[in-house]
């Protein structure tokens, strides 16, 4: 009786140890960077790091988005997907740029339940 008892607090014990590692999120970053007919998709990159899709556009463009967490320090660029579960709130930045790689439109996009 008594093993059975220890084996249940050990089990008890261990489901509550979380050992799912977070998925880093980056510093928060400004926006305030982006300017249309300005900044290209390469500075984009730098600042944010890889977007989470890259899709081809008309006319020699490209659409990129990147997925934001958003806390009390601002945007967070999340680099992997499960990160986006880690914050209540949830945007998704979507980039246009034309075929010289300059930014062309912006949207801030707000996700279901975010």
């Amino acid at each position: 009786m008594r093993s059975w008892i220890v084996g249940c607090l050990s089990v008890l014990l261990l489901v509550g140890c979380d050992t799912t590692p977070k998925a880093p999120a980056l510093a928060a970053v400004r926006l305030d960077f982006l300017v249309e007919a300005q900044t290209t998709s390469d500075q984009c990159i730098a600042r944010l790091g890889p977007p989470s899709r890259d899709l081809p556009a008309g006319e020699g463009g490209r659409v990129m988005t990147w997925r934001l967490g958003e806390d009390g320090d601002g945007l967070h660029p999340l680099p992997v997907p499960g990160a986006w579960f880690d914050y209540g709130k949830r945007v998704s930045l979507v980039l246009v740029f034309d075929s010289t790689g300059r930014l062309a439109r912006q949207s801030l996009v707000r996700a279901a339940g975010g």
